[in-house]
């Protein structure tokens, strides 16, 4: 009885469009995954509790590693309360800026692409200050961030403006104009962005209430020419292409003349704590750059290797898992596609070709995957993670949507890789040898 199939539909469906394909796919698949339950309900149900275990063993692998992480970090900083997701982290020298070292920032721009390239994603961003001569306190200011190879002005910083400004109506934070692109900052085109108090005639469009703010007085004065703003700074005239009422003048630091020099080391803002490795290649890169200066730095929170290799060993687990659940039902599926040879053979001789038969095959397999994660996801959401709460206290709050996601592509890529391999390499047989498999 299971090798009787609808032969006719087959043969028709080599001479549909491929949106008609596509019902044809859904419509076999739908037969087929009927037809497994009713005549291997045994072999079935095996699928299904195998799978059901494997989902849940990731969710909650991950969950105890979360737990454990946590647990570790609070004994580590001495408190009981959640960590903070959002707290700071910075290096950040606390050792004057010897004067053999006051020179132009463009000097060291090895030392920031250098911290780039070990810190990463881990770098938010540099930020250092620099003064003109004969000014009372540092009138340049600079935040840098990195990409592939490319040192540019940090877009956060404009955000950050914005949202003050939204604050005081325009009275503080960005004034108007624009921020540097990319390419302006890398090539160290001559623009900049001034600061509101060097212009007088946008100055006195702000709010009385903000006047205090508008004290701070710069040497270089914006003037107008042909409908834009420039300023000259020592010699050298920039366009100015905004105004903010925050930090002093923001320039290229590749295009700033060289009497402008730096006044203290440069600091780094970090998304994330760094492994003792990273902050000793860090340091390296500071001695490097400054070999004369004995440097002291604030201090700085570092994450244990050993929680990272916990961390790596998770992950990798859960690898393991979806590869260990993948292989496994490809070994049970391959059982399957050996009584179903007849009905293969048949699908080949009546026009179905193997790439045809190997969709069909593959998002039956799928489509019982995703229903089973969707089932395996609710059950833990509603059941399963409220009652391991009451065990591991920092379960819940270690998932996310994303967490979610990004082990649901995970698991189905594995099962879909090792399922289209399998199945593509039985069904590349010929009719007569299929037929002739015991």
């Amino acid at each position: 009885m299971a090798d009787k199939v609808f032969i006719l539909p087959v043969m028709q469906m080599a001479n549909l469009p491929k949106g008609g394909r596509a019902v044809r796919y859904t419509k076999y698949v739908f037969k087929n995954i009927s037809a497994f339950i009713k005549n291997y309900t045994g072999i079935f149900m095996l699928i299904v509790v195998c799978q059901i275990v494997c989902i849940l063993l990731t969710f909650f692998s991950f969950g105890v590693y979360q737990n454990f992480r946590n647990e570790s970090m609070i004994e580590q900083l001495g408190t009981s309360e959640n960590i903070d997701p959002d707290k700071y982290y910075q290096i950040y020298p606390l050792t004057p800026l010897p004067e053999q070292y006051h020179t132009a920032p463009v000097n060291f721009e090895g030392l920031y692409k250098e911290f780039g390239e070990i810190l990463k994603d881990k770098m938010e961003k540099i930020g250092f200050d620099a003064i003109s001569p004969g000014a009372q306190s540092s009138d340049f200011t600079f935040f840098l961030a990195y990409d592939s190879g490319n040192i540019f002005f940090d877009e956060q910083i404009k955000k950050n403006m914005d949202m003050i400004s939204e604050k005081f109506d325009g009275d503080l934070g960005w004034t108007t104009g624009r921020m540097f692109t990319r390419s302006e900052y890398i090539n160290g085109d001559r623009v900049c962005v001034a600061p509101t108090q060097c212009c007088d005639e946008i100055l006195a469009t702000l709010n009385s209430d903000t006047e205090e703010s508008s004290e701070e007085t710069y040497a270089y004065k914006a003037y107008k020419k042909n409908d834009k703003w420039y300023v000259n700074i020592e010699g050298e005239e920039y366009e100015c292409i905004g105004f903010c009422n925050w930090a002093g003048f923001f320039i290229p630091y590749k295009n700033l003349p060289e009497s402008i020099v730096l006044t203290d080391f440069p600091y780094i803002d970090l998304t994330a704590p760094l492994t003792p490795d990273e902050f000793a290649d860090v340091v390296a890169a500071y001695k490097k750059y400054f070999p004369d200066a004995d440097i002291e730095f604030d201090e700085v929170e570092l994450v244990d290797t050993e929680q990272i290799y916990y961390y790596n060993t998770n992950m990798w687990l859960s690898v393991l898992i979806a590869t260990i659940s993948a292989v496994n039902l490809a070994l049970i599926m391959n059982y399957i596609l050996t009584k179903r040879r007849r009905t293969l053979a048949i699908f080949r001789i009546t026009g179905c070709s193997s790439n045809n038969a190997r969709r069909i095959y593959t998002l039956e397999i799928m489509l019982i995957l995703n229903v089973l994660f969707v089932l395996c996801l609710t059950a833990w959401i509603t059941l399963l993670l409220p009652a391991l709460g009451n065990i591991f206290p920092y379960m819940q709050g270690a998932f996310s949507a994303k967490i979610y996601v990004y082990t649901y592509l995970l698991y189905m890529a594995i099962s879909y890789v090792i399922m289209t391999i399998m199945i593509a390499r039985y069904i590349r047989r010929q009719p007569v040898d299929l037929l002739k498999v015991r």
